[in-house]
């Protein structure tokens, strides 16, 4: 091996130790939603977007659309865009809660689909 090897992987190894942080022990927002309504939102936002990229296959009819849905989703629940946007930042900076959030939501899609089933 050649000289630069020697000091090259040494020098690699040491940068990408210094990178060990976590992202989820960051302090939650103060404005924080609660995880039980932070679904909420999330499975309510998600309906919409299906139903928007179902009827419409235009990408700019989306983005023209949902910022006004998801706003009257946000009345709904009395949150802002901003607090969502905090909130979804640090659920996402915990992958694993935030697919037991996403998980739960398809557990519930799935468990009203088999009710409408049963009613028809």
């Amino acid at each position: 091996m050649e000289f630069r090897t020697y000091i090259l992987i040494p020098l690699i190894l040491a940068t990408f130790s210094a990178c060990d942080y976590e992202l989820s022990n960051e302090a939650p927002p103060e404005d924080l939603i609660q995880k039980d309504s932070f679904k909420m939102v999330l499975k309510d936002i998600m309906f919409v977007e299906s139903a928007i990229k179902n009827e419409f296959n235009n990408v700019n009819v989306f983005y023209k659309r949902m910022p006004r849905i998801a706003d009257s989703i946000f009345d709904k629940y009395e949150i802002d865009s901003s607090r969502y946007r905090k909130s979804m930042d640090y659920y996402a900076k915990d992958q694993d809660k935030l697919l037991k959030i996403y998980e739960s939501i398809q557990d519930e899609i799935v468990l009203e689909s088999a009710q409408h089933k049963d009613e028809d």
